[in-house]
């Protein structure tokens, strides 16, 4: 049942989170946990073997400890409530589904008005238009979320009863949700910091995550029209990067590296590479999302996604290459050894030179925060006062294919 199955999911990520909490016991029995060095070589070239390899053992997890401490605001499933607002319309017709959609979970024989899949996601797309005004996005974010899960109790609760030999009360198909279900969901729970509850207390970013990790469980079931596509995983990432969590970095960077790491695209890197750039509030929050970067930028350098030859993947995906660079060299800006973040900006915009990505936000960037010896090696003679000025004498290769931040970034 989906009570059980988000019970077991929860405990699955407690059991990673105790994992990177305790650290690997060595062979006395103690914690021995890695993390990164702030003295530790960054070239991409050492044939050494990288001792933080394994992403859980990066990071020295007593340090962050307190970065884990459950949020104030959590609540189980069965504590939340339908919570009021101001569309009435929306809001009473939400309820009154959500009604019918308790009678089928507990088996309530209805002989009329019964609640289809196809009524459920107009109702969902209803709550994600925004036409009907940006008011109480968190609300219809959490009533669409409530929506979606009461679906997929009928769900469990039509596969219990098929195991009975007296199915009389249950005739009917339940609502199903399908793919326009789970991508409606999730693009409302993405959208930019006007779901400002859901975003402050971390609720939305979670409640992505258990959407589409329901939607890999029924995709195993046999349910070929819920495999989550790279961009229902971005929609999760996207969360995170909008989240005011002060362990984002670390949450975002996880999903990446447990989930889609082998299938991960420009906007995947950019979301996480945003989630650390975004990083406020407390200072081992931002210190983690310092390492975390550089980490993540090292990750990337090394993965197929860019090619030693050539443009590799990331030639696919030009459009969402430029944010990406650019969030990347905003991220490793809060990386405190000077070193490090001089050779990470060095490489970011020489890549971005390559690729000819190069537009004025990467420029401004690296022009006011790299070191006098990394600009005047990059950029020289082409260096003016304003980025605006050195954009316009920069060599056209080096802008070939720049384009302006796309929307939703």
């Amino acid at each position: 049942m989906l009570h059980n199955l988000v019970k077991n999911g929860g405990r699955q990520m407690t059991q990673r989170r105790r994992l990177l909490l305790e650290g690997t016991p060595n062979c006395n029995g103690h914690p021995s946990i890695k993390y990164l060095n702030s003295n530790s070589n960054f070239s991409s070239n050492s044939n050494a073997i990288d001792p933080n390899s394994i992403w859980k053992s990066w990071f020295q997890s007593l340090e962050y400890q307190p970065l884990w401490s459950p949020s104030p605001h959590s609540t189980s499933f069965n504590k939340e409530q339908v919570q009021p607002w101001s569309h009435k319309e929306l809001d009473r017709t939400s309820k009154y589904l959500l009604s019918r959609l308790d009678e089928i979970a507990y088996n309530v024989d209805l002989s009329m008005d019964i609640p289809t899949t196809q009524q459920c996601n107009t109702m969902i797309k209803n709550l994600a238009d925004l036409s009907k005004g940006k008011h109480d996005l968190e609300a219809r974010s959490h009533r669409s979320y409530l929506i979606w899960r009461k679906m997929e109790y009928c769900m469990d609760v039509r596969q219990d009863l098929q195991t009975v030999q007296n199915r009389s009360r249950f005739h009917y198909m339940p609502p199903r949700p399908n793919r326009d279900t789970y991508r409606t969901v999730l693009l409302l729970h993405a959208k930019d910091q006007e779901t400002q509850h859901a975003v402050k207390t971390g609720r939305a970013p979670e409640r992505a995550l258990e959407i589409v990790l329901k939607m890999e469980q029924r995709y195993n079931e046999g349910n070929l029209d819920a495999e989550p596509s790279v961009m229902m995983w971005n929609q999760v990432l996207a969360s995170w990067a909008v989240s005011n969590d002060p362990r984002k970095s670390y949450e975002a960077a996880e999903i990446l590296q447990s989930y889609i790491l082998d299938k991960a695209d420009a906007s995947s890197y950019g979301f996480v590479f945003r989630a650390c750039a975004t990083t406020n509030g407390s200072k081992k929050g931002t210190e983690l999302a310092g390492k975390v970067a550089l980490k993540m930028w090292q990750t990337l350098k090394n993965s197929r996604f860019i090619s030693q030859k050539g443009n590799g993947e990331i030639g696919k995906t030009m459009d969402r290459a430029s944010p990406m660079i650019a969030f990347a060299m905003k991220a490793v800006l809060l990386v405190n050894d000077d070193r490090l973040r001089n050779n990470a900006l060095d490489e970011q915009f020489k890549l971005a030179c390559h690729l000819g990505i190069v537009n004025t936000h990467i420029l401004q960037i690296f022009q006011t925060k790299a070191s006098s010896e990394c600009i005047l090696n990059s950029l020289g003679k082409y260096k003016r006062k304003k980025a605006t000025g050195t954009f316009q004498n920069i060599p056209k290769k080096w802008k070939r294919n720049s384009n302006t931040m796309p929307s939703g970034w």
